[in-house]
């Protein structure tokens, strides 16, 4: 990181702890929460109907490549 020309944290917890451990990155480093700066964000009064072919009972999103390293039998044994 300290080689780096530029680092990204998804919290002020996780950036304070590594410059505890390193050093300060003085401007080589942004705060952005879950990787997507709030200027990418937009908001609407507007909610889009959700398709017919969803379930009318609870559901679990899971967007994601399929990997041996994700643990997708895991995700769904536990919200199963």
């Amino acid at each position: 990181m300290k080689s780096s020309d530029f680092v990204i944290f998804l919290s002020e917890h996780a950036k304070s702890t590594i410059e505890q451990r390193i050093g300060r990155f003085e401007l080589k480093s942004v705060v952005i929460p879950h990787g997507v700066d709030p200027r990418f964000r937009r908001l609407s009064s507007k909610i889009a109907p959700c398709p017919a072919w969803l379930p009318d009972e609870g559901y679990f999103l899971y967007v994601s490549t399929l990997d041996v390293y994700k643990a997708q039998v895991e995700v769904i044994q536990s919200y199963a």
